[in-house]
């Protein structure tokens, strides 16, 4: 199963950093792959997160629905997810090192269906994972930048 655990540091308020990871609606889409989220219940804990991924010429679009298992309004949650042939797990933490410092620390595993199909994809997964972790925290500050 494909996985990552990757953390840094932002000169942000923890505050302010947790609100704008825990708003799937504008923050997902934000992520590499991920073409939109939405709420299906009022207290946000269900969304549905339709992301596109390719294979050598061939791209497909998965809508998975994510559950929140665990969150804190201190900053951390869990979540799961599944639908379309992918299973999802993770993590996410926005943690006040000092006033104007947070650590955002994310762990996150997903595994395609088994068989053939499952595990061409699962190794496309892994050897993007890395890039993407990295492009999502690129865009973590960039969006940070411009809310102030």
């Amino acid at each position: 199963m494909p996985s990552i655990s990757h953390s840094f540091v932002v000169d942000y308020q923890q505050q302010l950093v947790w609100v704008l990871l825990t708003n799937f609606e504008s923050f997902g889409p934000q992520l590499p792959h991920v073409v939109s989220v939405k709420y299906l219940d009022e207290e946000r804990k269900e969304s549905k997160w339709t992301v596109k991924g390719s294979v050598g010429p061939v791209t497909k679009a998965f809508n998975i629905i994510v559950k929140i298992t665990e969150k804190s309004p201190t900053g951390f949650l869990a979540f799961q997810g599944e639908g379309d042939g992918l299973k999802i797990s993770g993590k996410a933490a926005a943690e006040a090192m000092s006033q104007y410092q947070t650590k955002v620390s994310i762990n996150l595993e997903i595994e395609a269906s088994s068989g053939i199909i499952g595990s061409i994809v699962n190794h496309v997964i892994e050897s993007e994972l890395p890039q993407d972790i990295m492009k999502s925290e690129d865009k973590i500050r960039e969006l940070l930048r411009e809310i102030i």
